[in-house]
């Protein structure tokens, strides 16, 4: 199943705080637990990850989350299923693109979007929520598959931006407290939210099938 949290923003977070917020998501991921904390990459902004890992298809440790290409900048966090990640491998290989595991589903969507960028989607069948990081272009993504089968959420604010596969940790994590009404009476009525609306005034859910493009602007998101 799996499951990830993140931060990019201004100031730094406190790595304690952090660990707590993905307490609710660990349950997701029993296999692995990796945690970046730090200021890394460009813009002077500080980056947090945390991916809590369910192995299904490559078990080896290659196939680790947050995974990284140092050959085109980019960090990339999924959960989901990709079902045709054997094809679309052969086709990169063909590209002469090099992989560092031997079936990681998780590396050819690195890589594939890392060489064509978001169009390359079009050859991608599966299941999925995607966080990726086009360093070199300082671009950031999220991504949610068509039918919307695995969770995506996400803040904005002026101090920057937070995401992951669990409402709860994006909560806390943004330091959201203000109830979106409107939402819990779509509960009561209907027993769930209307996506992109969540529970949550300024918490959003990426809607099946989105993808949202977030640059830094002025020093701003």
């Amino acid at each position: 199943m799996c499951g990830y949290l993140g931060s990019v923003t201004f100031q730094p977070i406190d790595k304690n705080k952090f660990e707590y917020c993905n307490k609710n998501i660990e349950c997701r991921g029993p296999d692995e637990k990796v945690l970046i904390n730090n200021k890394m990459y460009k813009n002077n902004l500080h980056h947090n990850f945390a991916f809590n890992r369910l192995s299904i298809i490559d078990l080896s440790s290659k196939a680790s989350q947050p995974m990284i290409s140092s050959q085109f900048e980019s960090i990339i966090m999924f959960n989901g299923e990709i079902f045709n990640h054997r094809e679309i491998r052969k086709y990169l290989e063909n590209k002469e693109i090099e992989f560092r595991t031997s079936h990681s589903d998780t590396e050819v969507l690195l890589l594939g979007l890392s060489k064509f960028g978001p169009k390359f989607l079009d050859m991608v069948n599966g299941q999925f929520s995607i966080f990726f990081y086009d360093i070199k272009n300082s671009i950031y993504y999220l991504i949610r598959d068509r039918a919307g089968q695995k969770p995506l959420y996400y803040s904005i604010d002026s101090d920057g931006i937070y995401f992951g596969s669990n409402l709860t940790s994006v909560k806390n994590l943004s330091n959201t407290k203000d109830i979106n009404d409107e939402e819990i009476l779509n509960y009561i009525n209907l027993g769930t939210s209307i996506t992109p609306n969540t529970y949550f005034k300024n918490i959003q859910s990426v809607a099946p099938g989105e993808l949202i493009e977030i640059k830094i602007l002025n020093d701003s998101f």
